[in-house]
C-alpha cells in the first residue's frame, strides 16, 4: 500500500455535526414530511439552486429566492400544504445552529500535522452575502473557517473554485494543491457519493458515521495515534482577522476576534501587543469562547496619541469600553482577563 502523506477532511458531518438535523427540525416545525426540504435540494440535478449555490453561481441571498420557488413547486406537485411562514433564511439559520464542532476531529488534525501530514479541508459551501453582524450562521461558519486555516495547510471551498463534490475535478485539485498523488491521500466524509467518486481516483476513503470508529480507521490508515491529546498552535498574524474601531475620543483601536460563545477579552500589558496572547487564543476558541484581543492605546496598530494624559487608567478603560460598545450588536459578556506584566509565560 502506498504510504500516505496527506489527509483531506470534509467539514459538515465530519469536523462539525451534520447540518441535516437543522433542516429536518425546521421542516418538522412546519408540519412537512420528513426529508422533504432536503429532498428538494437534490431535485433537478446539477442545475438546481442548491448545487448552483455550492458552485458559487448563486449567493446565499439568490439561493434563498430560487430555493423557495423550488420548494413551492415541489409542494404543489406533491400536494403538500406549505405554510406561508416557510422562510429559507430561517432554514439556513437552523442548519448553522444545529452544528457543533467535533473536538476529537480537531485533535486528530493537530496530531497528524504534528507528525508531518499535510492537511486539506475540502468543503461544499456557499458565498454568504448577508451582513455578518445580523447573521449568526454566517459568523459561526466563517469563524470556523478561520480556525481551520490556522490548524490546516489548505482550505478548498467549492463556491470559490466553482467545483463541488463529488466531481473528481475537486479531488484532483486538492491533490495538486498539496503536491501529492491521489493514492497518497486519505479522505473523510459522511456522504457515500462523495467518497465513491474519490475512491475511484485511488484515494483511500473513510465514511464518518461514528466519530470514534472513523478516527480508529484514520489511525490504522496513517499509523498516527490521532487520539493522543494535542495542544493547539499559536495563531498566525496573517491568518487571523484584523479589525478596527474608532472610539468616542477619535482613537483607532485594532483588535483580533475569533470564535463563538461567551466573550473572553484578553488585555495585554507593558510593553506588548495582542500577539502576546497568540498561544491562548485557539485553546479558548476550542473551549467554546469568542476571544477578542485588542492592541491597547499606544501599542501595535492602535492609535498612539502624543499627549501623556491620554494614557491614564480611566482613558485606557474608556477605550476598551468603546471597543465593546462598537461590538454591541452581539450580547457581550464573560470573563475579563488582564495580562499585566510581560514575564508571565505565554507558551503552551
Amino acid at each position: 500500500m502506498t504510504k500516505k502523506k496527506a489527509v483531506i477532511f470534509d467539514i459538515g458531518g465530519v469536523i462539525i455535526t451534520p447540518p441535516q438535523s437543522g433542516i429536518m427540525k425546521y421542516g418538522k416545525s412546519l408540519g412537512l414530511p420528513s426529508n422533504f426540504l432536503e429532498g428538494v435540494m437534490v431535485m433537478g440535478g446539477d442545475d438546481n439552486a442548491f448545487r448552483r449555490m455550492e458552485r458559487g453561481e448563486l449567493t446565499r441571498t439568490e439561493f434563498c429566492s430560487e430555493y423557495k420557488k423550488e420548494v413551492e413547486k415541489a409542494a404543489k406537485e406533491m400536494n403538500i400544504n406549505l405554510l406561508s411562514t416557510f422562510d429559507p433564511d430561517i432554514l439556513y439559520e437552523n442548519m448553522g445552529a444545529s452544528c457543533t464542532v467535533v473536538l476529537p476531529m480537531i485533535n486528530a488534525i493537530l496530531a497528524l500535522r504534528k507528525h508531518g501530514y499535510t492537511i486539506c479541508i475540502l468543503t461544499n459551501n456557499s458565498i454568504d452575502d448577508t451582513t455578518a453582524l445580523n447573521n449568526n450562521s454566517n459568523r459561526s461558519f466563517y469563524s470556523l473557517l478561520h480556525l481551520l486555516k490556522h490548524i490546516s495547510h489548505h482550505v478548498i471551498e467549492s463556491c470559490r473554485v466553482g467545483i463541488r463534490k463529488p466531481s473528481p475535478d475537486i479531488y484532483q485539485l486538492a491533490c495538486d494543491t498539496m503536491g501529492i498523488q491521489p493514492s497518497e491521500a486519505v479522505f473523510l466524509d459522511d456522504i457515500g457519493s462523495n467518497l465513491k467518486s474519490a475512491k475511484k481516483m485511488g484515494i483511500q476513503t473513510i465514511k464518518v458515521v461514528d466519530t470514534t470508529k472513523a478516527l480508529q480507521d484514520l489511525k490504522d490508515a496513517t499509523g498516527i495515534n490521532v487520539f493522543e491529546e494535542q495542544f493547539p498552535p499559536a495563531v498566525s498574524p496573517d491568518k487571523i482577522v484584523h479589525s478596527y474601531v474608532t472610539t468616542k475620543a477619535g482613537h483607532r483601536i485594532h483588535y483580533v476576534d475569533m470564535g463563538e460563545g461567551p466573550v473572553v477579552l484578553c488585555v495585554h500589558g507593558f510593553p506588548e501587543c495582542w500577539f502576546a496572547w497568540r498561544y491562548q487564543i485557539l485553546p479558548l476558541v476550542l473551549a467554546g469562547y469568542r476571544v477578542i484581543v485588542p492592541d491597547m492605546l499606544g501599542y501595535g496598530d492602535s492609535s498612539s496619541p502624543p499627549e501623556i494624559e491620554k494614557y491614564t487608567q480611566q482613558q485606557l478603560c474608556e477605550s476598551i469600553i468603546s471597543l465593546l460598545d462598537a461590538l454591541s450588536n452581539y450580547y457581550i459578556f464573560g470573563l475579563l482577563m488582564l495580562r499585566i506584566i510581560s514575564c508571565i509565560p505565554i507558551g503552551p
